[in-house]
């Protein structure tokens, strides 16, 4: 959404307030998640390679969401406290994904290509690695997913920060608030 000094606004999907890496610390951090529509378009066929093969250390598990019978909000909190990362790389250009706020709503880092629409402020807030659209295959995969497990504190504080700036509560205060009670008080004096 633009507004008219065409700077970006972000809606906030859910406005809330849950940072699993606040109260999730204890938790082992081995998953490596793929969320959403499974489609060679988002590399879901390398996520499958990694699982099917195994070429990544043996200590990182695997996960897919939604799952069989397992597609409620409470299932997925469940993988977002293990997980480490999540795997949303598209190969081609779109505007928005629910997945990638989803993700940093958990503190959870995220590997996207620069096709993502938040691939700038990814970058800007560290929140993840952005792959480049020439650098999209397994090796350059690989390396991103190792770089992130190595470094999941610092990668993690900066997914639930950038969650919160950009979609938390506190945009909600600066953004849609002031825009929600500028607009009770037009329809109010009308």
């Amino acid at each position: 959404i633009k507004n008219v000094t065409n700077k970006i606004m972000y809606a906030p999907l859910l406005f809330n307030s849950r940072i699993a890496c606040k109260y999730e610390l204890t938790k082992k951090k081995d998953l490596l998640v793929y969320l959403g529509r499974k489609d060679r378009r988002r590399c879901y066929n390398i996520f499958c390679n990694f699982k099917n093969v195994k070429n990544l250390n043996n200590t990182i598990k695997y996960a897919e969401f939604p799952y069989a019978n397992k597609n409620s909000f409470a299932d997925k909190k469940e993988l977002m406290v293990h997980a480490f990362c999540v795997m949303n790389i598209y190969l081609i250009k779109h505007n928005q994904s629910g997945v990638t706020p989803d993700a940093l709503s958990f503190g959870v880092p995220v590997i996207v290509s620069e096709l993502d629409a938040y691939s700038e402020d990814i970058n800007k807030f560290k929140a993840g690695i952005v792959l480049s659209e020439g650098d999209i295959d397994e090796e350059s995969i690989k390396n991103a997913i190792y770089k992130i497990y190595a470094n999941f504190n610092f990668y993690s504080n900066n997914a639930a920060y950038m969650f919160d700036q950009r979609f938390g509560e506190k945009s909600f205060n600066a953004t849609w608030l002031p825009l929600i009670h500028s607009l009770l008080e037009k329809a109010k004096n009308e």
